[in-house]
């Protein structure tokens, strides 16, 4: 497995949300099974693998997204040349927001977005590979 990581910029919008340096991305803190408490998603649509690291405010979360062969895009998008969907990337970035958010709550509940603004996408995430998803409050 690699790690997507983001492709070489003096643009400041492509800076990290924050310095992940210090954060062992080695050690999940909290796995599908532990996910699953907090969040509603399940089978193909729970893209949330792992939560790697939560900040002691609760206000930041790094996440995990193993993008496997046998996803159920990758025949489609693109055939002979698969690449994960951004909607999808959007979708696990979503997930992690509801983990951190409901971590927060006396009971989970369903979170949904209303809008999404400034998203950007580094570069392509293809089977294989590790999407790190950070989340910032």
């Amino acid at each position: 497995m690699t790690t997507t990581e983001p492709a070489p910029s003096s643009s400041a919008s492509h800076t990290l949300l924050f310095d992940v340096s210090g954060i062992d991305l080695g050690s999940p803190i909290a796995d599908r099974r532990e996910i699953e408490r907090f969040n509603p998603h399940r089978h193909e649509m729970a893209l949330l693998d792992e939560v790697l690291w939560i900040s002691d405010d609760c206000s930041c979360a790094v996440g995990r997204h193993r993008c496997r062969a046998d996803a159920f895009w990758v025949r489609g998008h693109f055939p002979g040349k698969p690449l994960m969907p951004g909607v999808l990337q959007v979708e696990a970035g979503a997930q992690l927001a509801c983990f951190l958010w409901n971590k927060q709550q006396p009971a989970p509940r369903v979170a949904a977005f209303l809008r999404i603004e400034q998203a950007a996408f580094r570069r392509s995430v293809t089977p294989g590979e590790d999407l790190l998803i950070l989340c910032q409050e």
